[in-house]
């Protein structure tokens, strides 16, 4: 991958002498990844938003000697644990009467218990309109990019008083939503730089836009995307950023936490342009088996969520995020091993590709167009 600390400086604004109204300073307390990082709990305390849960290990229960494994696996039975390795957003951590768990524990155990599991608890805030490859987790590899994007972050921002954008809530992980990060320069001459768009500038980080009120987000990001992308920087370098789209999620059915979740994955338009989904397919890797998208146009630097099975479509840039159903009819990945294959139907050219997991290993096969179902 080049380095993008090597590559020509940006052209993009990246710094600005006016701040936009209601921005709050925090304390950056730990910086999680490229676009995820916790701030102090008073802020979400004070604001009446959840906590997120953060990692935990078995090593944490050690106090509990004898006890410790079957208070471990009780918390994953049922549901505190996330995989066996995070608390779960069920855990009450502002409720202690209703902390309830089947291991043998006195009164005195419990609390204990509940106190190490509050103390996992964090004030998480995630960056909207934008995002960065993954470190490694859940038996899926680390992605290109990931380390440098996070560290980049970590030199901006970490133990650091900065400003971010009013919050626009939460997301289902109880993350709260910030548009940008404002950073005093060293200077201290009322000057603030912009995180965010130093990411994307950087090619650390591309456009990934939920709905239509992020509109003003997306057209100022996406001429630092394009300059990003055209001069090769960070993840446009990479292999996995050489089409049309980049998946950023895949929850199949055979995952342990499938239970959490209908099947589907989401996936972002990184090509720059707008484009239409009725020209491309989604392939199974392990099977063959394709599917003709639907006919919805998505703007460059959109997200869509595609689900194996739903009625709850949404099929155009407004107000909510672009949501479509593959009309599967059941659980299109039902094999333990899985590949998302996006393909265009012209050609079959690969556009973009995702495993469940750093073991599996597929080969998409030949493209055959009688393979692919005629468009309903």
């Amino acid at each position: 991958m080049a380095d993008p600390a090597t590559s020509p400086p940006p052209t993009c604004v990246s710094r600005v002498t006016t701040l936009p109204p209601d921005t709050i300073e925090v304390e950056v307390k730990r910086v999680k990844d490229g676009d995820t990082y916790v701030i102090e709990k008073n802020f979400c305390a004070e604001r009446n938003y959840k906590l997120a849960g953060s990692f935990i290990h078995s090593s944490n229960l050690d106090e509990f000697g004898e006890k410790k494994w079957s208070i471990w696996n009780a918390l994953k039975k049922e549901g505190y644990i996330y995989d066996g390795k995070f608390v779960t957003t069920k855990f009450p951590y502002d409720n202690e009467s209703a902390f309830n768990l089947s291991a043998n524990l006195t009164p005195e155990e419990k609390h204990r218990l509940f106190e190490i599991l509050q103390k996992k608890m964090e004030c998480v805030v995630r960056s909207r309109g934008l995002n960065t490859t993954e470190l490694s987790h859940f038996g899926r590899a680390e992605e290109d990019g990931a380390k440098t994007a996070t560290k980049f972050l970590k030199d901006l921002i970490l133990g650091k008083k900065v400003r971010i954008s009013k919050p626009a809530g939460q997301d289902g992980y109880q993350r709260v939503l910030a548009d940008e990060i404002f950073i005093p320069t060293p200077e201290n001459d009322g000057t603030y730089v912009l995180a965010n768009v130093s990411m994307i500038q950087r090619g650390f980080a591309h456009l990934f836009i939920f709905e239509a009120s992020q509109e003003p987000i997306r057209v100022s990001l996406l001429p630092c995307e394009k300059e990003a992308h055209q001069n090769r920087r960070g993840i446009w370098d990479t292999p996995a950023f050489q089409g049309a789209f980049h998946v950023t999620s895949f929850h199949h059915a055979k995952l342990p936490y499938y239970s959490y979740f209908s099947e589907y994955f989401r996936f972002a338009n990184i090509s720059g342009a707008t484009l239409n989904l009725r020209d491309y397919v989604v392939e199974n890797c392990a099977t063959g088996k394709r599917i003709p998208l639907p006919d919805v146009e998505v703007p460059a630097g959109v997200q869509v969520q595609a689900l194996s099975k739903t009625d709850r479509v949404n099929l155009t840039y407004t107000g909510k995020p672009i949501i479509i159903s593959l009309d599967a009819g059941e659980d299109f990945w039902s094999d333990a091993g899985a590949m998302v294959v996006l393909r265009r139907e012209a050609d079959g050219n690969i556009e973009a590709t995702e495993s469940s997991s750093a073991a599996f290993q597929c080969t998409p096969g030949p493209w055959t167009i009688a393979q692919t179902p005629d468009k309903k």
